[in-house]
């Protein structure tokens, strides 16, 4: 958090508020709160530096903050005005339960960027996590651990839970659980008796009995899809997905800044049969075999320990279809690194069945990477026109290699329409920015 260098408050029958001055930062921030409707009168600009302020020569940001919680900002120049939008800032305090805190982590680090943007929205945002490897960035925020990464057993994390809970209940206005639906009934009691609406971010595939008590005692279950969430209730709100879609950004670089000559395929997921990487192996092989220049890297690690030997299996299935030097184990990626792969890559393929819009591949269309799915719910996701060409049927491995065939054939990875378009629909449908927007709006209704 800077620190100020210079701080002034300032009032009259109109308005209230401060002048602060932030290291680092070009200009003052001027933090102003105005009866509703009032137009101010004091936007002006600064050409030189002040007695109280540094402020840049020719320029000043200034920033309402008006009393129903509406914030505008705006950059005067020499020769203009620019008004740019700011995110509402909310008065509630709210409780997230979740697995892990760990911007680290392959699979969860991606909601550190979730829970960042929601802070930013709140007044306070706790943090209940099962296990926490770091500390929060943002002053509002508070990360509380459950315990895991200290090696508690089950009555020691069920300790911690009622203890973060019991701590924080009292203070925050609602809850959000993260993909866990034990976690909304665990706490269902202490949040009845304390009058705390519960809401659910879940996507999953089944519909298990944990789900549908869970969804009983939630106001309300935000999913991206309604594949992703498949109890009918009123209570299910469709929000889309949540894509950093300034981290997964297709690659802007010159040609020569990467290697186009091999077209490199990405398998993303952890090392498990249910994602189907055997099946991509055995595709890619076999379009190697017929001359096409390709690369495949698995992206993901075992996480379980009896899925140890399916991948060795894997490793065995490489080693005798003769591919080594084509393929590469990349083991377990950070969430920081993963657009990196992306933009070094050409084509992703996502070996799933049916079921919730897998973010993987709305992180790759965001990054100008040509998903190939078996996922049929992204049929409804992808361009119309492009639709059957990106989509195969689920553990077919002669569909795969025939659809595959198909991308290299017409150069569709190369196609600059298709990236756009592509890229375009996570901005409209599955920006986070967007997520956490609707999020926050249906949380105050």
């Amino acid at each position: 958090m800077p620190q100020f260098y210079e701080y002034r408050t300032h009032s009259d029958h109109r308005r209230k508020g401060a002048y602060d001055i932030v290291p680092g930062v070009e200009g003052d921030f001027n933090f102003t709160v105005h009866s509703p409707n009032v137009i101010p009168e004091e936007l002006h600009m600064h050409k030189n530096q002040t007695d109280y302020f540094a402020v840049a020569k020719g320029k000043v940001m200034f920033r309402l903050v008006y009393e129903d919680g509406k914030e505008e900002k705006f950059i005067m120049t020499e020769n203009r005005s620019d008004r740019m939008g700011f995110a509402r800032r909310i008065t509630m305090k709210l409780l997230i339960i979740t697995q892990k805190y760990d911007i680290n982590d392959s699979n969860l680090g991606a909601f550190i960027d979730w829970w960042k943007k929601l802070a930013k929205r709140m007044k306070k945002v706790y943090v209940l996590a099962l296990e926490k490897q770091l500390e929060p960035t943002m002053s509002n925020m508070e990360v509380i651990s459950m315990g895991k990464e200290e090696g508690v057993g089950f009555f020691g994390k069920i300790f911690g839970f009622y203890w973060g809970l019991f701590k924080t209940i009292g203070q925050v206005d609602a809850i959000l659980v993260h993909m866990i639906p034990k976690y909304v009934i665990l706490a269902a009691p202490i949040a009845f008796v304390f009058r705390k609406p519960i809401y659910l971010w879940y996507t999953g595939v089944a519909a298990q009995r944990q789900l549908r008590f869970a969804v009983f005692f939630c106001r309300k279950v935000f999913t991206a899809h309604e594949a992703a969430m498949r109890i009918e209730t009123s209570k299910r709100i469709i929000t889309g997905h949540g894509i950093d879609v300034e981290k997964f950004s297709p690659y802007e670089g010159s040609p020569e800044g990467r290697q186009i000559s091999t077209i490199t395929i990405l398998s993303i997921g952890r090392i498990t049969p249910s994602k189907g990487h055997d099946l991509i192996i055995r595709a890619i092989a076999d379009l190697i075999k017929s001359d096409y220049n390709l690369k495949l890297k698995i992206v993901g690690g075992v996480i379980q320990d009896y899925h140890q030997e399916y991948f060795e299996s894997l490793k065995k299935l490489v080693r005798d279809l003769k591919i080594d030097k084509k393929m590469e184990f990349s083991g377990p990626v950070s969430y920081g690194k993963m657009p990196k792969y992306f933009q070094n890559a050409d084509i992703l393929i996502n070996a799933v069945p049916f079921g919730g819009l897998d973010k993987v591949v709305l992180e790759a269309m965001a990054s100008g990477v040509i998903p190939l799915t078996s996922n049929s719910a992204f049929r409804n996701v992808f361009p119309e026109e492009f639709s059957g060409n990106l989509v195969f049927k689920n553990g077919d491995a002669i569909n795969l290699k025939e659809k595959l065939k198909n991308i290299l054939d017409k150069k569709l990875y190369r196609d600059e329409v298709l990236h756009r378009e592509l890229r375009n629909i996570i901005v409209q449908n599955h920006n986070l920015d967007n997520l956490i927007e609707k999020i926050t709006e249906e949380m105050k209704k």
